[in-house]
C-alpha cells in the first residue's frame, strides 16, 4: 500500500506511507501497532534540554542524551521513550546505557530475539544478528541507538523531530 490509515477505536490516529509510520510515528498507539516484534517503551523524565536536544532519565536508572528538538519539553516532564527492537545493541565496551536481565530467547537462525527485563521492570526485546542465547537471568548490557528513539509526552504524543545534519 502507498497509504495506510491506522485507526483506533474508529478514530483516525495517523496517515501516511508504511515506512512514515513506522519511523515517524505520531503517537504511541501508532508506535505500538506498527512492527514485528512492536517497539520497547521506557518511562522516564526530562532533565535537560538545549538546542542539540535533551536529556532524559530513565527510570530503569540511566542518562540519555537524545537529538530531538524537544521545545515544548521542561525540566521534570514526563516522557515515554520508545525503542525499537533493532536498535538496542550489546554493550561489550564499557558504555553502558541500560542494565536489563534476561528473560527468554527466540532463535531464528539468521536472527535471535532476546527479550529481556529492565531495573525499573519494564519489558524489551532486542533484534541480535545470529545465533544469541543468554542465560535466563543473566545481567546485560544494552546501549541504545539515541539517534533512533522516539520520544511521546503525558498524553502519548510524539515529541520533537530528530535532529538531522541537512546534507
Amino acid at each position: 500500500a502507498d497509504k495506510v490509515v491506522v485507526l483506533n477505536g474508529g478514530r483516525i490516529e495517523q496517515v501516511g506511507s508504511p515506512m512514515e509510520l513506522y519511523h515517524n510515528p505520531a503517537n504511541l498507539f501508532v508506535a505500538g501497532f506498527l512492527g514485528t516484534p512492536k517497539m520497547g517503551f521506557l518511562q522516564g523524565t526530562v532533565v535537560g534540554v538545549h538546542a542539540e536536544g535533551c536529556e532524559v532519565e530513565l527510570d530503569a536508572r540511566c542518562r540519555l542524551q537524545l537529538p530531538l528538538g524537544g521545545t515544548a519539553l521542561t525540566l521534570g516532564d514526563p516522557v515515554t521513550l520508545g525503542i525499537r527492537p533493532e536498535h538496542l545493541n550489546r554493550s561489550t565496551d564499557g558504555s553502558c546505557q541500560l542494565e536489563v536481565k534476561a528473560d527468554v530467547s527466540e532463535r531464528l537462525g539468521s536472527d535471535t530475539y532476546c527479550h529481556v527485563i529492565t531495573q525499573a521492570g519494564e519489558p524489551l526485546t532486542m533484534r541480535i544478528r545470529g545465533d544469541f542465547t543468554p542465560r535466563y537471568g543473566e545481567s546485560l548490557k544494552l546501549t541504545l541507538d539515541a539517534a533512533h528513539c522516539h520520544l511521546f509526552d503525558r498524553e502519548g504524543l510524539a515529541v520533537g523531530q530528530p535532529l538531522r545534519q541537512v546534507a
